[in-house]
C-alpha cells in the first residue's frame, strides 16, 4: 500500500534554499547562550560562506568533515555547509573521550575536524592533542594537520576560541571569510551536480562486535523521513501511515521467517530504539533521508500549518537533533530555539517562556528533569501544545504528566533508529493522549506472540560505512533492517514493544554499549573479567552496573578505583554507576560458558535492592 504523496527528490541544500525564498526574513535558528539570532536568508549566506571556505581548503565532495562539539550556532551551519558542497558531515559525539574520538575519526576517514577549543570541563584541543600528538609540533593558526596517527585527517577548526591561536589550527571565521569568486562559482557549480541520492550525513549507532559502525544516510533518506512523519503526525482527516512513504513492518518468529509487507494504515509506532550492542555505529544519511525524513515528520506534526516555534534541549549531534530538529524546521519554515549548549532544564523552562514555544522536543529523562524543575511552576509554558518524546521508551506515568503539567496535548511518541534517519513511525494526534503510548501500531490478524521487529522503507541506510560484513547484520539482503526489538502482537492486531534482544543500555536517550565498556574496562591491570547490564533507574531509565572479577592478589581495589580509572578516558555517561565484585562461580554460565545476562540483571537488581524502582523496563 503506498503514499498518494510522493517522495522529495531534492536535497537540503535545495530545501533550504526553496524556503529561504518563502521567508527569507524569518527567524530559522535561536541560540539563546551565543545570543544568536539567525534568518533563513542569513542562515543560508552563513552556510555558503563557511562551503567555499572548506572548498578553499581543498575538500571536495564526498569528503568527510567531522563536527565534535555541543549545540552552537557553528554546527548547523557546518551541517548545511557540507550539505551545499557535496560532502558528508560525521556527528561526532561531544562526550567522546581520547579513544573514543580517534576510533571514530580513523573509522571513517575524517578528513576535516571542526570543534571548540573547549566548553566546561571539557577541553576539546588538549583532548585532539593527545589523539594527534604532531599538533604540537604544528604553526600556529595554520590548521593543516600531518599525523602518521591519523594520516587522513588533514584540516582541524576551531571556533569559540575569542582570537586566541592554536598550533596546528584554522580559526573559524576565518575560514568562514576565505572563499572568493572562484569558490563561489565551483560551489555553484557543485550544486547543480549532487544528487538526492548522494551520502549526506555519517551518524554512529551502536555496534555488535565492540567497535564503532558507521551508518550512511542520504538527502533522500532524511528528507523524506521528516517530510512524511510530520505528515503523519499532522492534520490530515483521513486516518492512515505513511510511513516515509513505503514501509511496512517485518516480522520473524523464533525458528523461521513469516509474512510479507504490512498495510501502511495498520501500523502506530511509539518509541525509539537505536543499535546493538558493541561500540558505537556510524550511521551515513543521504540528502534524500534528511529532507524527506524533516519534510514529513514536520507535515505529520502540523508544522506545515503554521509557524512553529520548537525548543530543542537535545543534542545536535543525534538525529533527534538535526534531522528532527534543525531539518524538519526548514523543511516546514519553524523556528529552532536552543536553550543551551548541552542539556539544562531550568535554561529549557526559560526558552519556553520567553521565546513563546509551541514544540517541545526531549528524551524522557529530559522531559523528567524539566516536569521536576522548581522553576516550571512559576513559569508561564502555556505556549506550549506540542511533544516530541524519543531515545527511550517511554513511561506511562511521564506522558500523563506532561499532558496534565505541561499542556503538551499533542503528545507525539516517535520509534526509530539512526539507520532508519531517524523515525520510523509515530503515534496519531488523533488517538486519545494515553492509548498513544500503549502499542506501537497494527499489524494483520493471523498470528500472536513473540516477534521480531524488523522494517523497510525508503528512509534505510545505505548501510555501516566502510564495514559491509557488519551491514549484513543489521540489514538483510532484501533489505530490512533488524530493529533488535523484541514486540507481541495481541489478539486485536495491536502490537506492544516488550523488550530488546540486544544488550544496550538506554540510560538518559544515550545508547551505551556494554561491549565497549567492557573491553575498556578490561585494560585495568587488576580486572580479570567483567559484564556490563543495565539496571533500572527511576531518573535515566537504566544505569550501568559492572560485575568485576579481580586478578589473584588484587583484592584491595575499590570500586571507586575502578570509576577513577573510567574518567578522562570514556564518556561519563559510560562509567558504571554500580560495581560488583564476583568471584569466579557467581558468574551465572549458560551450558557453553557464556554468561547469562539476562540472569546478571536480575541478580543485580535483587543485590543492589532496585526490584521496585519504577523505570520504563519494570
Amino acid at each position: 500500500m503506498a503514499s498518494p504523496t510522493p517522495l522529495l527528490s531534492v536535497t537540503v541544500g535545495e530545501m533550504l534554499l526553496r524556503s529561504t525564498e518563502e521567508v527569507p526574513n524569518q527567524e530559522l535558528f535561536v541560540f539563546r547562550h551565543q545570543d544568536i539570532r539567525k534568518t533563513f536568508c542569513e542562515v543560508l549566506q552563513d552556510s555558503r560562506n563557511l562551503a567555499k571556505g572548506l572548498l578553499k581548503l581543498g575538500l571536495r565532495p564526498g569528503d568527510r568533515v567531522g563536527m565534535w562539539g555541543p549545540n552552537y550556532y557553528e554546527w548547523v551551519t557546518t551541517q548545511f555547509a557540507t550539505a551545499l558542497a557535496g560532502m558528508i558531515l560525521v556527528n561526532v559525539n561531544p562526550m567522546y573521550q581520547t579513544e573514543e574520538l580517534e576510533y571514530a575519526l580513523r573509522q571513517v576517514g575524517v578528513k576535516a575536524l571542526i570543534t571548540p577549543a573547549e566548553y566546561r570541563n571539557s577541553n576539546y584541543y588538549r583532548a585532539l592533542s593527545e589523539v594527534v600528538p604532531q599538533l604540537a609540533r604544528e604553526k600556529e593558526g595554520i590548521g593543516l594537520v600531518h599525523d602518521n596517527m591519523l594520516p587522513q585527517l588533514k584540516h582541524l577548526i576551531i571556533f569559540g576560541n575569542e582570537g586566541r591561536q592554536f598550533r596546528g589550527a584554522w580559526n573559524f571565521t576565518d575560514i568562514v571569510a576565505s572563499g572568493g569568486k572562484d569558490e563561489e562559482e565551483l560551489l555553484e557549480d557543485l550544486s547543480r551536480k549532487i544528487s538526492f541520492d548522494q551520502p549526506v550525513n555519517i551518524q554512529y549507532t551502536s555496534g555488535t562486535t565492540g567497535f564503532p559502525k558507521a551508518a550512511t544516510l542520504s538527502h533522500h533518506n532524511v528528507v523524506n523521513n521528516a517530510f512524511f512523519v510530520g505528515k503523519r503526525t499532522g492534520f490530515d482527516k483521513k486516518r492512515s501511515l505513511e510511513l516515509h512513504g513505503h514501509s511496512s513492518f517485518w516480522w520473524e518468529r523464533r525458528g523461521g521467517a513469516t509474512g510479507g509487507p504490512l498495510p501502511e494504515d495498520f501500523l502506530r509506532p511509539a518509541r525509539q530504539h537505536t543499535g546493538t550492542t558493541g561500540f558505537p555505529k556510524a550511521a551515513t544519511l543521504s540528502h534524500h533521508n534528511v529532507v524527506n525524513n524533516a519534510f514529513f515528520v514536520g507535515k505529520r506534526t502540523g508544522f506545515d500549518k503554521k509557524r512553529h516555534v520548537i525548543c530543542i534541549p537535545n543534542p545536535l549531534y543525534h538525529c533527534f537533533g538535526c534531522v528532527m530538529g534543525t531539518l524538519a524546521a526548514v523543511v516546514h519554515k519553524a523556528t529552532c530555539v536552543f536553550p543551551s549548549p548541552a542539556f539544562n532544564a531550568e535554561k529549557a523552562i526559560e526558552a519556553i517562556e520567553q521565546e513563546k514555544c509551541t514544540v517541545l522536543y526531549g528524551t524522557p529523562t529530559m522531559h523528567i528533569d524539566i516536569l521536576g524543575h522548581p522553576r516550571r511552576k512559576d513559569s508561564d509554558v502555556s505556549s506550549l501544545h506540542v511533544g516530541y518524546i524519543s531515545g527511550a521508551p517511554c513511561p506511562k506515568s511521564l506522558c500523563e504528566s506532561l499532558v496534565t503539567e505541561m499542556n503538551l496535548h499533542d503528545l507525539v511518541v516517535l520509534y526509530g533508529s539512526t539507520e532508519l534517519s531517524p523515525v520510523a513511525t509515530c503515534s496519531f494526534f488523533e488517538d486519545p493522549p494515553f492509548e498513544r503510548i500503549k502499542n506501537v501500531g497494527y499489524g494483520p490478524l493471523g498470528g500472536y506472540g513473540s516477534r521480531r521487529l524488523g522494517l523497510r522503507g525508503s528512509q534505510g541506510a545505505a548501510g555501516s560505512a566502510q564495514d559491509s560484513e557488519r551491514s549484513h547484520e543489521a540489514i538483510t539482503p532484501e533489505r530490512w533492517y533488524n530493529t533488535g526489538d523484541t514486540a507481541v502482537m495481541n489478539e486485536n492486531g495491536s502490537i506492544n514493544i516488550v523488550g530488546r534482544l540486544k544488550d544496550m543500555v538506554i540510560r538518559g536517550g544515550e545508547n551505551i554499549y556494554p561491549a565497549e565498556v567492557e573491553q575498556f574496562l578490561f585494560k585495568h591491570h587488576a580486572v580479570a573479567d567483567v559484564h556490563i547490564v543495565g539496571v533500572p533507574d527511576e531518573r535515566f531509565g537504566e544505569e550501568l552496573c559492572a560485575w568485576v572479577r579481580l586478578k589473584d592478589g588484587h583484592d584491595a581495589v575499590t570500586a571507586e578505583a575502578i570509576k577513577e580509572f573510567c574518567r578522562g578516558k570514556i564518556a561519563a555517561c559510560k562509567i558504571p554507576r554500580y560495581v560488583l565484585f564476583k568471584k569466579e562461580h557467581e558468574f551465572p554460565l549458560t551450558a557453553t560458558g557464556k554468561v547469562r545476562k539476562a540472569e546478571l540483571r536480575e541478580l543485580s537488581k535483587k543485590e543492589l535492592g532496585l526490584q521496585q524502582i519504577q523505570s520504563s523496563f519494570n
